[in-house]
């Protein structure tokens, strides 16, 4: 089966999502990183490379920008273009210099240790996104369209071409993109996120929120089973 955009999962999850309100959006959007931040401090932790404090910081952060209209000068100064590029490529250098990557020393191309530096790019890429969801709340905009890209699936895409490369080639040249739309990760982050969607639309304490998907739930986006398959492959030299 050859699928176009509007049958893939994304489509739908963001079709749900538009329903929305800005602050559930950036909800959302927190709900759906946990997942991928539940995956890097379990396989970060205890290493020479391990910033999990400072992404918990970023995240509880972002927590408190969209539930209470918290102001961080950091989060707010990703709405302004800088009249400096200096600016830009300093923020940039930080993600950079944080990734996993990049702190190893000696690092020879490793796909799980690249994973987790691609997720750590996410955290950072979280700030900008959140900066702007907070001054549409502020802004009382009744126009709830869809600002946030969440992007688990997309993710998810760029795992199968590490861990089963064969299915990416195969979804994308011979037109049989059922073989990852229909992998048990896929549906599993489809499942999460139309429960997320469902759920942020009943429960209206936002701190019981922010204590199930930051504290309590601790689900990871790619279970220990997959993630070994990578993980066991021998670095390139």
């Amino acid at each position: 089966m050859e699928y176009k955009y509007e049958q893939t999962k994304e489509f739908m999850i963001n079709e749900m999502a538009k329903s929305l309100t800005f602050r559930q959006q950036g909800m959302f959007l927190l709900m759906a990183i946990e997942r991928k931040f539940t995956l890097y401090k379990k396989y970060a932790e205890g290493k020479e490379w391990d910033r999990t404090k400072k992404l918990n910081t970023f995240l509880e952060d972002c927590w408190d920008t969209i539930i209470n209209d918290t102001k961080y000068d950091y989060i707010v100064e990703r709405l302004e273009f800088p009249e400096d590029p200096e600016d830009e490529e300093k923020f940039i250098y930080e993600c950079w210099e944080n990734s996993p990557s990049h702190m190893i020393k000696d690092y020879k191309y490793t796909i799980w240790i690249e994973i987790l530096s691609n997720i750590v790019g996410y955290l950072y890429g979280m700030i900008d996104q959140i900066a702007t969801i907070s001054l549409l709340i502020k802004e009382d905009n009744n126009n709830n369209e869809l600002r946030v890209g969440v992007y688990n699936f997309r993710f998810l895409e760029d795992y199968f071409s590490c861990y089963a490369p064969e299915l990416f080639e195969r979804a994308f040249e011979e037109g049989e993109e059922e073989l990852f739309q229909e992998h048990e990760l896929m549906c599993l982050e489809f499942e999460r996120q139309k429960r997320d969607i469902e759920y942020l639309k009943t429960e209206k304490d936002l701190q019981k929120i922010y204590q199930k998907y930051h504290f309590d739930l601790q689900e990871s986006i790619i279970n220990d089973y997959y993630f070994d398959i990578v993980k066991k492959q021998i670095p390139c030299v």
